[in-house]
């Protein structure tokens, strides 16, 4: 089903009905890698702060590097959302 979405939407990328969605999706999608690269930073210095004050408590240490670990997947995650737009527009989007 996701490859006939795919295949619809690529087929109106040209369109003038889907223009304006696109120029919206791909200013909306810089934003959100900009505040998610600014907040991944200040969540890994938080985390590796945490980490030296942790003081050899394991519970301390493995929050932190909790944190880190979600930070990462949280920016995969993001970077996900550029695979899967550019599946559904066909071309590589913004």
């Amino acid at each position: 089903m996701l490859v006939l979405l795919a295949g619809a939407a690529s087929a109106l990328v040209g369109s003038q009905v889907v223009e304006p969605f696109y120029r919206v999706a791909c200013v909306f999608y810089q934003a959100m890698i900009n505040v998610a690269g600014a907040i991944a930073g200040l969540m890994m210095l938080y985390a590796g702060v945490k980490w030296v004050m942790s003081q050899e408590e394991p519970a301390k240490r493995q929050h932190a590097k909790d944190i880190m670990k979600f930070v990462i997947i949280g920016l995969i995650a993001v970077g996900l959302v550029k695979a899967f737009l550019d599946l559904l527009f066909g071309t590589w989007f913004c």
